[in-house]
């Protein structure tokens, strides 16, 4: 039994030891292939957030410039992660300003084009 159990243990601490493990890798996307899966690119500032329960918030942002794409919309809300590392969303607070990649942009909802969509400015440098 202990030969068996030393076995096991020696086996699955090998296997550790050379597997890579990628639980905090985070896979890179670069900006040509956002681009690409995005109908509309937008600056624009964040109005309110609301959190609920599940992980989520509902974050409403005012469109500042339109990069790419065609929309009236002045004012949209997304969807993002907030809690966990499920696409590692940014948390944003009332004001805050960023860079949307948004695979779509209507009714007043816009939905990200990818993981990593969403980039935020650190401090506004320009007006």
């Amino acid at each position: 039994m202990a030969k068996t159990t030393f076995l096991i243990l020696s086996i699955l601490v090998s296997l550790v030891s050379t597997t890579p493990i990628s639980a905090s890798e985070i896979a890179s996307i670069d900006v040509s292939k956002l681009n690409s899966l995005s109908t509309h690119i937008v600056i624009g500032e964040v109005i309110s957030v609301t959190s609920n329960n599940s992980g989520l918030d509902d974050v409403r942002v005012g469109i500042g410039s339109i990069l790419k794409g065609k929309t009236e919309e002045k004012i949209f809300n997304i969807q993002l992660q907030s809690a966990g590392v499920k696409d590692f969303d940014p948390k944003f607070k009332q004001g805050d300003v960023a860079v949307f990649f948004l695979k779509s942009l209507a009714n007043g909802r816009g939905e990200k084009a990818s993981h990593g969509s969403v980039a935020t400015f650190t401090k506004l440098n320009f007006k």
